[in-house]
Parts: structure tokens; C-alpha cells; sequence
């Protein structure tokens, strides 16, 4: 049996290091310190060898539970600790008459303890901004806490398509988020900076927030979002850009009294347009 693990940290995932190290036994290691040493650079210890070993040699209807999800270190440790309390065979009893649909990891060891499970609470979104719920996620990943977006949503209760468009909104270039105070921007100023860079394209986005940190002065949201997308600044029109990854709106808005001006010099408005819509992927696709 081969294994890939060039990108693998097996300290997650002790099911297949209980895997690696049975293949492994007697050939290129003969315990588990030799394995350790072995497999250090994978970020392993003898500790996660250990508890592995005894994670594999539990009763398959206890595994069983967690097939859908992936049983770290914690939760080695909390049914390794219950074994110990309950003893095999009484382990085996409780999990066989368990339903683990929909269950969280937390949920069926207390089950399996027979305790009552943690209450889930679903965090407010309105009291947590795009960048902190995407800070939180990531001290999560580095915490080994979950390894998905799908199972943070299910272990936090939070709501998993604004996590994922939260997260999305962190990855956008540095150079656009620090114009924006990272403890006001909501979901949709998020969106829209992804849509006008799904639009324009990144190099430019960045050019363009490049082009603001060079002449620094107080702007609205609306204002950062023309100029990021690339409109030119007039004096005698505003226009307001939202976009989603597929549509783009605008609000064009100008005095009366300038409406006969404007309208005759299309190059004025399309210089507004042309901006967003001469990079569009949708456009490019037409061309092909």
C-alpha cells in the first residue's frame, strides 16, 4: 500500500497514520519511536502514533460514527478517555445504538459518554463583521478545530455561504482591504469588491487601489468602489457600482440642469462603463 504524503500532516487525520504505521512496522520502522522519527518532518509525534494505534483497535461501530467526519487528535483523546471509563465492550453497546446523521463530533462523544450534548448556538451576523468571522476561521485551521468551511459551519452553527464569501472577502489583495476599515465592511462593499475583480481582473484592481494610497484623502464607500472599478472621477455626476459575480448595476446620478450635457457627450458616461465592462470573463467568452 502506497500513501501520498507530500502535502498531508498525518497529527490530522490518525486513522491513516494508524494505516501508515502498520505498513510501515517491521520493515522501515520496528516501533513507534523509530516511527516518530521517521515521520517528524510530517509534523508527528510518538504521542499521535500511540493514539492512533488504539483509535484503529476500537470497535468498528464506534469508528463507524465519525465516517463522515474526520477524527483528529481532540477526538482520539475524548474516546480513548471514555474507553478507559466505560471499557470496551460497553463502548461498543452505546455507539451501536447511535444515530450519527447530522451529528457533530462533539455531539456523539457526549452521546457516547452519556452526557448531554453542547447546545449549538449560531453566531449573529450582524454583531461579527466579514473580516473577523474570517479571522476566527483561520485561527480555527491553525488550531486543527476543522480542515473545511463546510466543517466549521457545522461545528460553529455559523451560516456556511456568508463564511464562505467571508473568507473570499480576506483573500481579496491587501492593498484593496486596507482602504477600507476592516471593522466596517459588510458583505455586500465584500461582494462587490470580488465581483469588480472578477471584472477587471486583479493586476488592475491593484493598480488601482495603488493609484488611491497615492493621493490619500477622505472618500465613501461608494467613492472607493468607482474608483477601484476604474471610473473616472467628474464633478457634475456620481455613479454607485454593486456587483455580484455575474450581474453589475449602476445608479448614475446628476443634476438637470447637466442632463442635456450628458447625454449628448457619450464618451463622458462611457468612460464610467468601459471601466467595468472592458475586462469582463462574460464579454471575453462572446469574443471566443
Amino acid at each position: 500500500m502506497t500513501f501520498d504524503l507530500s502535502t498531508k500532516s498525518l497529527a490530522k487525520d490518525l486513522l491513516l497514520l494508524a494505516s501508515v504505521y502498520q505498513s510501515g512496522l517491521g520493515k522501515t520502522w520496528q516501533n513507534q519511536t523509530e516511527a516518530a522519527g521517521a515521520l517528524a518532518r510530517l509534523k508527528v509525534t510518538r504521542a499521535h502514533i500511540n493514539r492512533a494505534v488504539r483509535l484503529n483497535a476500537m470497535p468498528r461501530a464506534v469508528l463507524s460514527l465519525f465516517s463522515s467526519t474526520k477524527v483528529r487528535d481532540a477526538t482520539a483523546r475524548e474516546l480513548i478517555r471514555i474507553e478507559n471509563n466505560l471499557g470496551r465492550d460497553e463502548l461498543q453497546r452505546r455507539a451501536e445504538n447511535i444515530d450519527a446523521k447530522g451529528r457533530r463530533w462533539q455531539e456523539l462523544v457526549a452521546m457516547l459518554e452519556g452526557v448531554p450534548p453542547p447546545i449549538r448556538r449560531r453566531a449573529e451576523w450582524k454583531d461579527v463583521t466579514p473580516m473577523e468571522r474570517a479571522s476566527q476561521f483561520a485561527n480555527g485551521l491553525a488550531s486543527n478545530l476543522w480542515s473545511t468551511v463546510a466543517e466549521a459551519a457545522t461545528i460553529t452553527g455559523w451560516d456556511r455561504p456568508k463564511l464562505a464569501r467571508a473568507v473570499a472577502i480576506s483573500k481579496l489583495p491587501l492593498e484593496v482591504l486596507s482602504l477600507f476599515d476592516g471593522s466596517y465592511m459588510s458583505l455586500e462593499v465584500g461582494e462587490t469588491l470580488i465581483g469588480i475583480q472578477r471584472t477587471i481582473g486583479k493586476e488592475k484592481l491593484i493598480r488601482n487601489a495603488m493609484s488611491l494610497h497615492d493621493r490619500p484623502k477622505r472618500r465613501t464607500t461608494d467613492e472607493l468602489l468607482n474608483a477601484l472599478a476604474g471610473a473616472r472621477d467628474y464633478s457634475d455626476m456620481s455613479l454607485k457600482i454593486r456587483a455580484t459575480p455575474t450581474r453589475i448595476s449602476f445608479e448614475m446620478t446628476f443634476d438637470v440642469e447637466n442632463a442635456e450635457q450628458l447625454l449628448i457627450d457619450e464618451d463622458e458616461v462611457k468612460g464610467h462603463i468601459q471601466a467595468i465592462l472592458m475586462l469582463s470573463p462574460q464579454r471575453e467568452k462572446r469574443k471566443k
